[in-house]
């Protein structure tokens, strides 16, 4: 009888600490160190941080082609906005040298943070109410980038910049809203303007794209002059011509008399979530976590709230998107490596002990 009392109360205590071990696997911070425009170094409980970075980033209206005055972003596209800025703020946090002085920079190189913005009640809803929710792939923080638009579909990270992230993959964008000069945009260099982005190739002569990547964005182009050439990959290429001049790598170039005429689809370098993207799932019904798991492939939200849809992409295919039921494969387990460990050591030498007489 005694043996059967222990039993018992050690599986209540197994079941108390899955609960314990399972929520203590990943711990979100609670402040960020951000670097202000004035140089300074605040630090910012995290979502009152998020407050500010939501409603800079997205914003709380859209205005597509067309549209004769703008509407309101959709609350579901804030959430997921306010997810992905979140597992990006944390994944900084995380990666940051143990003496590093900040975290983050109040600006476009990390997330824009204004201090004294008004923030909107819809906006302080989609950061409490996902609230220390994060997305993880593996078991890991992800890196979760974002950016205007995708002009219809986005890109892997390695035809960006170097490393091959498996849950940054292209996928197609269908949804996303068409804004005027991010859809599509077009911008003329004339060969004098050329002449003082590269000096080194002389008179120029000719501008040609070597390579494309599977997903249509420029990853090699080569400037020719009368003294030689060079060639630019990848992200380079913006950050070389200009960023808010060759919108994005996906474009063409025609050379027309002295000037080079670039055509191209999206806004930013398309890696992770498109936020005109996010925007459009919104105003279809889709659901913050449906959005995250669009744009981010095979992640996991930590802390999402149960009975809220999980698991792959979702099915277009289905016209009511209430009603999609994701099937079992699709739901992705959070890993718990720490409680798999306890519970062995537990089952292997309490059980052991009670079984054999030892207690």
């Amino acid at each position: 009888m005694k043996k059967i009392a222990c039993l018992l109360m050690l599986i209540l205590m197994l079941m108390y600490n899955t609960v314990i071990f399972a929520g203590s696997d990943f711990e979100v911070p609670e402040t960020i160190l951000v670097k202000l425009n004035d140089g300074s170094i605040e630090e910012i409980d995290l979502d009152t941080y998020l407050y500010s970075v939501v409603q800079s980033e997205m914003g709380v209206s859209y205005r597509a082609k067309g549209m004769s005055s703008s509407a309101a972003v959709p609350l579901e596209s804030l959430k997921a906005q306010a997810v992905a800025s979140r597992s990006y703020a944390v994944y900084q946090i995380l990666n940051s040298s143990a003496n590093a002085a900040y975290h983050v920079t109040s600006t476009t190189s990390s997330q824009v943070y204004k201090d004294n913005i008004n923030i909107r009640d819809i906006v302080k809803e989609a950061v409490d109410s996902t609230s220390g929710q994060v997305v993880l792939y593996d078991g890991k923080i992800a890196c979760t980038y974002f950016y205007s638009t995708s002009g219809g579909h986005t890109e892997a990270s390695e035809n960006v910049w170097t490393a091959a992230l498996p849950y940054l993959r292209g996928v197609s964008d269908e949804y996303e809203i068409e804004v005027e000069n991010c859809s599509n945009w077009t911008r003329t260099f004339t060969f004098d303007e050329l002449k003082v982005l590269f000096p080194y190739v002389g008179e120029i002569e000719d501008i040609e794209i070597l390579k494309r990547s599977e997903n249509d964005r420029v990853i090699e182009l080569e400037i020719t002059g009368s003294k030689g050439s060079k060639v630019l990959k990848k992200n380079s290429i913006r950050t070389t011509m200009g960023a808010s001049k060759i919108r994005s790598q996906w474009f063409d170039v025609e050379i027309e008399d002295d000037e080079a005429i670039f055509t191209g689809k999206g806004y930013g370098h398309g890696v992770g979530m498109s936020q005109n993207g996010a925007i459009g799932m919104g105003l279809e019904g889709f659901e913050y976590n449906e959005i995250i798991h669009w744009y981010y492939t095979d992640v996991e939200i930590l802390g999402e709230k149960v009975g809220s849809s999980q698991g792959g992409r979702p099915d277009t295919t289905v016209d009511d998107k209430d009603d999609y039921i994701y099937e079992e494969e699709e739901v992705i387990d959070i890993p718990t490596p720490l409680l798999d460990a306890t519970t062995s050591v537990l089952t292997t030498n309490w059980l052991q002990a009670i079984l054999f007489g030892h207690i």
